[in-house]
């Protein structure tokens, strides 16, 4: 804990009614309390440099303390944010011997002691508080705890030494996807499909992205339209069709997109064939071509 460097330590003869300096100097991490046994003579029981009266044979000790470190003013900001946000946990050490800390520590959830950094790394008094802090990203969703701690080399850190509630980490909604409608060209004929060309993605650990389709008829809601495909037997020639995907993690909605719109061309008429009459001809016969199964997916008249 220390020394007398006066007059020293041992044995020493001194005259009756001498008055003797003496000196008790601290080491590292301690600081001078008092001089016990034979001190009542002693000018000042507690001043490290006093003197001592002699009257009679003494026995005089030093007394030395070390006063443990304060940790102060823990926290984290911001106390609420996502997974991508930047968590700055703070705590402020001090040290009545002026004596740098064995790294101030965080632990997060009751996990492992991470090292923290000073603020300001030129501040060398530590008598009047010094900030420690430490930023981490990446916190999965829920509510946090912290705990700091920390030592002289001697004694563990008192005061905010208990463990605090925080941060809280909110669910990130899944990113916007991209989407579009094929076939770009459709006919009367062909069943539309919304498809996501870029998947939406989701940093939470544990979630999984599903999609909800919405159908436009021109412009127009298509309530009963839910899935990402329209069947031919919905669309007519001249319709312009649009589908919007909107993504979702089970806590929260992302962002939708709304493909390319598109319209429903006409589709050619078909027939199954065509009678001549009369069968057999002869030379100077009027023939006549009869079509067979006329069919058109637009529900148009015929028309030849």
């Amino acid at each position: 804990g220390g020394n007398i460097t006066a007059p020293g330590e041992g044995s020493f003869d001194y005259l009756e009614s001498d008055v003797v300096n003496i000196v008790a100097v601290s080491d590292s991490n301690y600081h001078f309390s008092h001089w016990s046994g034979d001190n009542a003579t002693i000018a000042n029981p507690v001043a490290a440099s006093t003197t001592v009266t002699m009257s009679a044979n003494y026995s005089i000790i030093a007394s030395f303390v070390n006063t443990p470190p304060v940790l102060a003013s823990g926290s984290v900001t911001p106390t609420t944010g996502f997974k991508a946000t930047s968590f700055i946990y703070s705590v402020n050490y001090a040290d009545a011997e002026n004596t740098p800390p064995q790294s101030p520590y965080v632990s997060i959830d009751g996990g492992a002691n991470i090292q923290m950094t000073a603020a300001d790394g030129g501040d060398t008094d530590y008598t009047d508080g010094k900030i420690y802090t430490y930023t981490t990203s990446g916190l999965a969703k829920g509510t946090h705890t912290y705990q700091f701690s920390a030592s002289d080399g001697v004694s563990s850190a008192t005061g905010d030494n208990a463990t605090h509630s925080g941060p809280t980490v909110a669910n990130t909604p899944p990113t916007q996807p991209v989407v579009s409608v094929a076939p770009a060209t459709p006919y009367t004929t062909d069943d539309l499909v919304c498809t996501v060309t870029t998947p939406s993605t989701d940093v939470d650990d544990g979630d999984t992205v599903t999609y909800t389709y919405a159908w436009y008829k021109n412009n127009v809601l298509q309530a009963g339209l839910t899935i990402n495909t329209v069947p031919s037997a919905n669309t007519t020639k001249g319709e312009a069709w649009k589908c919007t995907v909107t993504p979702g993690d089970g806590t929260d909605n992302g962002t939708a997109h709304t493909s390319n719109q598109i319209t429903v061309l006409n589709t050619a008429p078909t027939l199954t064939g065509v009678t001549i009459t009369p069968d057999p001809a002869w030379s100077g016969s009027d023939l006549t071509a009869t079509p067979n199964g006329w069919y058109d997916a637009d529900s148009d008249p015929a028309g030849y």
